[in-house]
């Protein structure tokens, strides 16, 4: 087995999904109530996984209400979930015109750029989420991943560095991601610590991997 080959398959991608989004209170009988109606109901349709029935109610919110952030975003969410990234990335870009500081709305847009295989605007947008949110971590994970994938090395373990120190919700992925970026640099103590800390983490490693790793080791 090719370690390479192997490595490349363990660069993975954490897609980040928005589902639960807080709706704000609005007066009776308002434009803006109806709306939110609408969204609350959308939203629940997307949780439930009718997908379908979650664009028709968004829809009708932003019909009430072109400016309702959560509506584009969540029925961006849901075009990105069937596979129809080009109207995700419209509707997170509409959100985001409206809002341009929310980080959530960029790191989204970043999720539907990489699969549509625009990594340079998908590391854009992950770039510009950290900024307004530093404190990030699936954010760092998912640019980490695109840096491995892109032989930009050093910057995805700084990145996979900076999702585990803000423990990141699955710091094992993480830790795996690091340790296949430390193979490929060489740097392979690096790579068997980080498999190790998999380990406590009560995860398997790939024994293969392991193998590999021990024979560049001699241990």
């Amino acid at each position: 087995m090719n370690p390479n080959s192997y490595l490349t398959i363990i660069i993975y991608y954490f897609i980040i999904s928005i589902y639960f989004v807080t709706i704000g209170n609005a007066s009776n009988g308002t434009s803006s109530e109806k709306s939110e109606k609408y969204t609350k109901s959308g939203i629940k349709y997307l949780n439930e996984g009718k997908y379908e029935e979650a664009i028709i109610e968004l829809g009708k919110a932003l019909k009430i209400n072109s400016k309702d952030i959560e509506a584009y975003l969540n029925r961006g969410i849901v075009y990105n979930l069937i596979g129809k990234q080009e109207l995700a990335i419209a509707d997170f870009t509409e959100a985001i015109k409206i809002n341009p500081k929310d980080a959530k709305l960029y790191s989204n847009r970043g999720v539907a750029y990489r699969q549509l295989g625009d990594l340079e605007k998908a590391i854009s947008d992950y770039t510009e989420a950290i900024k307004l949110n530093p404190k990030y971590p699936v954010v760092y994970g998912n640019r980490g991943a695109l840096y491995a994938n892109t032989g930009q090395l050093d910057l995805a373990i700084s990145d996979f560095t900076q999702a585990i120190k803000l423990n990141h919700k699955d710091l094992a992925g993480v830790y795996s991601n690091r340790a296949g970026v430390y193979y490929r640099k060489g740097e392979y103590e690096k790579a068997w610590q980080d498999v190790l800390r998999i380990q406590q983490l009560g995860y398997e490693v790939d024994p293969e991997f392991i193998e590999t790793l021990r024979k560049a080791l001699n241990k």
